[in-house]
């Protein structure tokens, strides 16, 4: 599951805004603990990532990635995978995103 956005909204020579919308309890896997992730994020990719403080309404949040193309589409691949599960460092590494968080299911019952 990828989430929105488009290229090169505002554009100062290589510098480019793109916006995705992600939803709004899931910025904590983006944000980390104390801005620990996000800042990891940053670093790895080049790009300077914001998200907003509000949701837009209707349950996400707008991220903002400003950046040269490459560290653009390189934080947008690591923001999806993360939000796909894909990072065994934050909560719910095992996880997929999208699936329903449930207990129980399988297994036992038997007797004897």
């Amino acid at each position: 599951m990828s989430f929105g956005g488009s290229y090169g909204q505002r554009r100062d020579d290589d510098e480019q805004t793109d916006d995705m919308f992600i939803p709004a309890g899931d910025c904590g896997k983006i944000i980390g603990r104390g801005g620990s992730k996000i800042r990891e994020l940053q670093d790895h990719t080049n790009c300077r990532i914001k998200v907003d403080r509000d949701d837009t309404g209707d349950g996400t949040r707008r991220v903002e990635l400003k950046g040269d193309v490459d560290a653009i589409k390189n934080a947008r691949m690591e923001i999806n995978r993360i939000l796909e599960g894909g990072d065994d460092r934050g909560s719910g590494g095992r996880q997929s995103y999208g699936q329903q968080r449930g207990y129980g299911g399988g297994g036992g019952g038997g007797r004897g």
